[in-house]
């Protein structure tokens, strides 16, 4: 299990450094932010990060790689042993998706009315610098400081949600979040319906009152 999760990263890094390397990247470049961006940590060799390179397609490659380190990789390992045929059911994995498609939009409407960019310029710009931050990844390919306050919020926001429990990325985790809020929930209900019987799911499972006892008690450790 352990050398099929470690074949498995080498072989992402690998493919993630030969695309970048075709589009354009240097082979010093190329091996350097292949290692960075599917562990979803470490910055650039350049000091302009991204923008360094100026190209659309190399961040299209970062972004789907990003996205890769960002969700389970047991997930990725039951689906080539054909354990799990649909990764994309898992209640993180789409809430996931869910939160990147919410703040992307939001983004861009907001950098193409304040920064007056076109909606492609804009889209570009939000889609990989929100999923570089969300994910813990580092890079940038635009100047964070000329969002203003909106930048600066939501970089603050996002940069402690992370990605998926399992993945490379740091931050809360989504699914601490999924369960906070559903522990929330079901405590209200009871006070609502004390003598209702409530049982609180996570991916089709009963969550028992340890385990979210046990995520409560990181969210104050944090």
């Amino acid at each position: 299990f352990v050398l099929e999760l470690f074949f498995l990263y080498v072989i992402l890094s690998i493919i993630c450094g030969i695309l970048y390397f075709l589009n354009g990247m240097s082979g010093f470049d190329s091996v350097i932010h292949a290692m960075t961006t599917i562990s979803t940590g470490g910055f650039s060799s350049h000091n302009q990060s991204f923008a360094y390179f100026n190209s659309y397609k190399i961040e299209i490659i970062s972004v789907f790689f990003m996205v890769i380190g960002s969700l389970p990789f047991v997930l990725y390992l039951q689906f080539l042993h054909r354990q799990n045929k649909n990764i994309f059911r898992d209640d993180q994995i789409k809430l996931f998706f869910i939160v990147i498609t919410i703040i992307v939009i939001i983004t861009t409407v907001w950098l193409s009315i304040n920064l007056s960019t076109d909606i492609f310029s804009s889209f570009r710009i939000s889609l990989f610098n929100i999923i570089s931050i969300l994910t813990g990844t580092g890079y940038s390919s635009y100047n964070f400081s000329n969002w203003g306050s909106y930048g600066t919020a939501i970089m603050m926001v996002i940069m402690f949600i992370g990605g998926c429990a399992g993945s490379t990325t740091g931050g809360i985790k989504i699914f601490r979040l999924q369960i906070l809020f559903r522990g929330a929930i079901s405590q209200i209900k009871k006070l609502t319906q004390p003598h209702a019987v409530l049982v609180m799911r996570f991916n089709g499972k009963t969550v028992n009152e340890n385990t979210y006892n046990s995520v409560m008690g990181f969210f104050f450790m944090y």
